[in-house]
């Protein structure tokens, strides 16, 4: 062999092996996503108030962070409770940021759900994921 083979031939065998390394890293990343996407809908099954099958999603304003939350919740009092607290800022209730994902924590209960920020398109997929609700209700 010559030099041009052997460059050629190490070439070839670099790039393949970089491509196997890059589809195997977005295979990673993409699995990752989904396990944590599951999780935000399994969280959300379940209220953070009382621990029942949510039966509604809707959206809370914390007025801390100045931003919109999907929750979803069993019964409208609770959507009344949460933003109450949040209002009042007493830590009966808070949304707390923990490596890029947001909780709603009830501290009285020790519960918590992992919400994510107000889209429309995220509240429809959640909806129809757990088959949820909308409120009508302002607090």
């Amino acid at each position: 062999m010559n030099i041009k083979q052997d460059l050629y031939y190490i070439y070839n065998n670099i790039m393949d092996t970089s491509t196997v390394i890059i589809c195997i890293i977005i295979i990673t990343i993409i699995t990752v996503f989904y396990f944590i996407e599951d999780k935000v809908y399994e969280s959300q099954r379940i209220s953070p108030v009382n621990g029942s099958r949510t039966q509604y999603t809707v959206c809370i304003q914390d007025p801390k962070l100045n931003r919109g939350f999907i929750v979803s919740l069993s019964n409208v009092n609770e959507l009344k409770e949460i933003q109450m607290s949040l209002k009042k800022a007493d830590n009966i209730y808070v949304i707390e940021e923990n490596m890029g994902n947001y909780y709603l924590i009830n501290n009285k209960h020790k519960r918590e759900q992992i919400v994510k920020e107000f889209s429309f398109t995220m509240i429809k997929n959640i909806m129809n994921k757990l088959n949820t609700k909308p409120i009508n209700y302002s607090v």
